[in-house]
């Protein structure tokens, strides 16, 4: 097993972006001005181009046969407890929030409102598809930015050429006040058709016996300088292709980097066809968090087709979901190795009232149910050993 990320993956493709706790965060990227809504809808109702998703292949069964929640907006109840206060408990919180830029400030900010009523807040949020002008909504959102420091869309976008990538988010509290130590970095897959990646967190909870190398200064959370160390914690998400044999090659990569840990998370969205291309997760070590919390589903025919996140939700016409093909199923994932996992649920599946986002009397026409997004969240409260 490796005990450490190789030197030149930090030293070409750094991510110094997790802002530290005592400097002020930058300012906001401007937005570039957006076509007519009627634009829009031509985009996200016509064939599918190039640079957007390609729709995943369908499967052979339906999704509703074995999962009773998928109707739209039926979500899995998300376990509530009191603020952990011990450093060995983490929430973590993996959603792909959607890049298509309809309703997108209105949805962004109906995300927000949902994080922010979660109790206890996530310690960690991975988000996918996140794109220059959601960061920018989130840098000036004075809730965000007192709650959450953050990775840059930019470093990212630098190596990967593309329009939309991941981000992950801290809670502040979790370094400032629990004094856990937080870098991340970001890793081009080999094997890629659209420009992804596994972007890794690292963190060092206060009691840990292996600290990561330096000190807590701003200087050295953003060093580049891979000292000698074991890792307590680290959690990596990617946004993975859409074919099978580029898919089994991200897996790959991804366990042998997180392999530095003794403990570590995979989540993301994983695109995959059939829920057995996990099995090199499993076989790892990885227990499927939502699975390991919901046993009832173990003997289902087809476990990518229980407690589905995608197909229910995004935008819907007539209840069916406009842009995306294929029966409802599960394509997001929190994996986690070396802890165990205490509980996990789906959010997102409420509807954005229509007030929120019917703006405009051309709007207001539109028979339209919006949600925050095309999937809904994976929130998973795990325990470290």
């Amino acid at each position: 097993m490796s005990t450490q990320v190789p030197t030149p993956l930090y030293a070409k493709f750094p991510v110094p972006g997790i802002y530290p706790i005592d400097t002020e965060p930058e300012e906001p990227t401007p937005k570039k001005p957006e076509g007519g809504l009627m634009s829009k809808l031509d985009r996200l109702l016509g064939p599918w181009s190039t640079t957007q998703r390609q729709p995943s292949p369908t499967p052979t069964s339906s999704a509703t046969t074995n999962n009773p929640e998928s109707a739209p907006g039926a979500v899995e109840s998300v376990p509530q407890s009191e603020e952990p206060s011990d450093p060995t408990l983490l929430r973590i919180l993996s959603w792909n929030i959607w890049f298509e830029r309809l309703f997108k400030e209105e949805r962004t900010s109906a995300l927000i409102a949902i994080i922010k009523s979660l109790s206890p807040l996530p310690d960690v949020c991975c988000f996918q598809e996140c794109t220059s002008g959601f960061e920018s909504q989130l840098l000036g959102d004075d809730w965000w930015m007192e709650t959450w420091a953050m990775t840059k869309c930019k470093d990212q976008f630098a190596v990967t050429r593309s329009h939309y990538g991941t981000m992950v988010f801290v809670r502040r509290g979790l370094v400032g006040e629990m004094g856990f130590k937080a870098r991340a970095w970001f890793e081009p897959f080999e094997t890629t058709q659209t420009g992804r990646g596994l972007l890794v967190l690292e963190l060092t909870p206060p009691r840990s016996k292996h600290p990561v190398g330096g000190t807590n200064s701003p200087s050295s959370r953003n060093s580049l300088t891979l000292e000698p160390s074991i890792y307590q914690l680290l959690i990596g998400t990617s946004h993975l292709d859409y074919t099978p044999e580029i898919r089994a090659a991200q897996f790959a990569s991804s366990i042998s980097t997180l392999s530095a840990a003794p403990a570590s998370v995979f989540c993301g969205d994983t695109n995959i066809d059939t829920y057995p291309e996990l099995e090199p997760l499993l076989s790892a070590g990885y227990a499927d968090s939502w699975l390991d919390t919901h046993p009832d589903f173990a003997n289902s025919p087809n476990l990518r087709e229980v407690g589905v996140t995608f197909g229910i939700a995004g935008l819907r016409q007539g209840g069916s979901p406009i842009g995306s093909e294929g029966p409802p199923r599960r394509l997001d994932y929190v994996m986690a190795r070396g802890m165990k996992v205490k509980g996990c649920g789906l959010v997102g599946g409420e509807l954005i009232p229509r007030e929120k986002w019917a703006t405009a009397p051309e709007e207001q026409k539109l028979d339209f149910e919006v949600y925050v997004s095309d999937h809904l969240g994976v929130l998973a409260d795990v325990e470290l050993a």
